[in-house]
């Protein structure tokens, strides 16, 4: 690395602290659902429930949610020649930002496109796809898999030279995993339950 340790962990810690919010952000479903669960008004009818409709409201916020940050990240891991960049670009963080060199991306073309037509933007195809199915826990395990060597390689590259950039990089990752952890054992206990 050519700058100096001092500046490269002023400048980067507070990014891969703002790097962990978007990373919580994928987590926001599971975290929904979870906290609600058992609450019949989730899945009540919203034409006659009116707590139904504001909670399935606040599910669907949450899930949108999820997807764009998944875009988002994706939009991390995507290596950019940043010579080429707009002005209104330049600005963007990305894994090579902190020296994370080559396209780690993890959406599918097909599973980008859907994000932009269903969610990011408003579409024809998104008014015709009403109750599309994502699989969430698929798209959310695959993102997390990328962010989590992310962090593994921050840890080993930069080290306790680097303390707060490799303390925001080792707790970050070690509460998404244990977060992790507890989604998809809860995933395969509804699973088993409906077997």
């Amino acid at each position: 690395m050519s700058e100096p340790e001092e500046d490269a962990d002023d400048r980067l810690a507070p990014l891969m602290e703002y790097f962990g919010e978007q990373m919580n952000r994928t987590l926001a479903y599971f975290l929904c659902v979870l906290e609600f669960e058992g609450d019949e008004d989730l899945n009540a009818d919203p034409a006659s429930n009116f707590r139904a409709w504001r909670l399935q409201t606040i599910k669907n916020a949450c899930l949108d949610g999820t997807l764009m940050a998944l875009r988002d990240l994706d939009d991390f891991f995507t290596e950019r020649d940043l010579t080429k960049l707009r002005p209104h670009e330049r600005d963007g963080i990305r894994s090579q930002t902190f020296g994370y060199t080559g396209s780690h991306t993890f959406l599918t073309g097909e599973e980008r496109t859907k994000i932009n037509k269903l969610i990011a933007h408003t579409t024809t195809l998104g008014a015709a796809s009403k109750g599309f199915q994502w699989d969430i826990l698929e798209l959310v395990t695959k993102g997390a898999s990328q962010c989590l060597a992310f962090l593994k390689w921050i840890e080993e590259e930069y080290g306790l030279a680097h303390f707060n950039l490799f303390t925001a990089a080792f707790v970050i990752r070690q509460r998404s995993e244990k977060h992790l952890e507890f989604i998809r054992s809860e995933a395969e206990k509804r699973r088993d339950s409906k077997a």
